[in-house]
């Protein structure tokens, strides 16, 4: 039975742009200036980053998590400050489940690397400043434009250690030493059985790469239930599974059994793109150690590739290392199918959205979000700001579609949470 991955939900909101500002140039030799009022700010993103350091899912609260909100433009052309991003550690091997399967805009991404970095919830884009609303027909433009809201997006964090190689076999079988030859863990090593309790962990370091490995626990007998096989079914597939037998026993058809149980359990076996092996901790010589394994194999639990290694010998160590390493770099892995894509990805909020026109009544309702922020900061009573929000909206074709609905002299415009009277 496989356990859940821990799993903590999450609703985060990147933080709102900053507004735009409607000034104009006055300085004593030039009384007449241009508009000069500056964009705002875009509003701060929410990241999720994964450490090495890490080794927890944050404990966070049910709340709401926002990120900064981008400053106000300013005169002079001045462009508001970006809002704070805020960044949520993880570990390692986390996966990021956002959307649903039923509005069909479930996405998925595994945060395989350490340092990989995704935008989860994109921060809103700051309001323009009166300055870019300039044209040839339109040199005092007074209108400015309000900040947008980031997005709003609820997300689940799922943990799963990340293993490149796994070492699995019976206990005492010397699975412990092997690690600690490999790599850099340090595991605990004892001369009686079932000194492995939790996942030992280690790495392989190359010029290129850090090769995570990784020592399970054994198997009591092959239908064990319990801790061993949770912590089994808490990682993903490994690109190589290497099975220890202690060929200086005669139990080998028992450790055997182990094995394919443990292999069984995970479902490992299930994935193509696996590679078993075996390392023979040899008892008296490799003939005798092959002939040990030949002779017992079901033929299930591992391939027919066997590497022979005396515990304590650290040169035939070294050789299984470089064997590895040459394996590894020729799998392909879940790492390697990470794409740039997950680098920065972000739930993609819509841009560019056509408006729509609704009628109730004597209220025609104009819904486009970048006019609703224009009306935002819009004075309505002054007429110079109107006719220029009328032209803007004639130039994007809005006028047109309202005179469609058959809209009457004195009918109300509301865009915004703002009305026009019709004329």
């Amino acid at each position: 039975m496989r356990i859940p991955p821990i799993t903590i939900t999450l609703t985060v909101q990147g933080g709102t742009g900053g507004d735009g500002c409607a000034s104009f140039r006055r300085v004593s030799h030039i009384p007449f200036g241009g508009p000069d009022g500056g964009a705002g700010g875009e509003g701060g993103d929410v990241v999720v980053t994964a450490r090495q350091e890490v080794e927890k899912l944050p404990k966070l609260g049910p709340g709401l998590i926002i990120a900064g909100l981008g400053r106000n433009g300013g005169s002079q052309g001045r462009t508001g400050k970006k809002g704070t991003t805020i960044e949520l550690k993880v570990p390692v091997g986390t996966k990021i489940i956002t959307g649903s399967e039923e509005g069909g805009h479930k996405k998925e991404l595994h945060l395989k690397t350490t340092n990989q970095s995704v935008i989860v919830a994109q921060g809103g884009r700051g309001g323009r400043g009166n300055l870019l609303f300039k044209s040839s027909t339109n040199q005092e433009p007074l209108l400015s434009e309000a900040g947008e809201e980031g997005e709003l997006v609820q997300m689940k964090l799922e943990r799963k250690e990340y293993v490149d190689i796994a070492i699995i076999g019976a206990p005492n079988s010397g699975k412990s030493s092997l690690l600690a030859a490999l790599s850099s863990g340090n595991p605990r090593i004892a001369p009686y059985p079932f000194t492995t309790r939790t996942l030992e962990k280690g790495t392989i370091d190359t010029n290129l790469t850090q090769i995570l490995i990784a020592e399970y626990p054994s198997y009591a007998s092959p239908t064990e239930k319990g801790a061993p096989k949770d912590i089994l079914c808490s990682t993903n597939t490994p690109a190589i599974c290497i099975a220890v037998i202690d060929c200086g026993k005669r139990d080998i058809p028992e450790q055997l059994r182990l094995i394919d149980a443990q292999i069984q359990d995970s479902g490992w076996g299930a994935n193509k793109n696996t590679l078993f092996l075996r390392v023979l901790n040899r008892g008296d010589n490799k003939e005798q150690a092959n002939a040990y394994v030949q002779e017992d194999d079901p033929g299930e639990a591992t391939s027919t590739k066997n590497f022979f290694w005396t515990q304590g010998d650290f040169s035939e160590a070294d050789i299984i290392r470089q064997e590895l390493i040459k394996i590894a770099g020729e799998l392909p892995t879940e790492r390697q199918e990470a794409t740039d894509d997950n680098q920065s990805h972000s739930a993609n909020r819509p841009r560019g959205i056509p408006f729509r026109i609704t009628r109730e009544g004597n209220q025609i309702h104009i819904i486009d979000k970048g006019f609703e922020r224009i009306a935002k900061l819009a004075d309505m009573n002054d007429g110079r700001i109107t006719a220029q929000l009328w032209k803007e909206l004639t130039k994007a074709g809005i006028t047109k579609a309202i005179k469609k609905t058959g809209i009457k002299s004195g009918d109300m415009i509301v865009l915004g949470g703002k009305q026009l009277t019709w004329e």
